[in-house]
């Protein structure tokens, strides 16, 4: 029973099996293939692109300028049972 329909796991898959076209070189060429993906699949990016990247941003921002200090090493780990 063939199938038309493409059910790969990543974009990279779905471009490669021809599920998902390179219309957009621009966007590419400009920086912006994110804001095709958050256009084209909301609903599983939204908070990967518009909550957790601004939040690092700012972390990233704040340790550079002095403000918040993260030791080297000290990265939590979990608890051991």
């Amino acid at each position: 029973m063939p199938t038309s329909g493409c059910s790969t796991r990543s974009a990279a898959d779905r471009f490669l099996s021809g599920c998902e076209s390179d219309e957009l070189h621009w966007m590419q060429r400009a920086g912006l293939e994110w804001l095709f993906h958050l256009f084209t699949e909301p609903r599983r990016l939204w908070r990967r692109y518009l909550v957790n990247n601004p939040a690092f941003v700012a972390l990233v921002l704040l340790q550079m300028t002095g403000v918040r200090r993260y030791p080297p090493g000290q990265e939590q780990q979990p608890e051991r049972r």
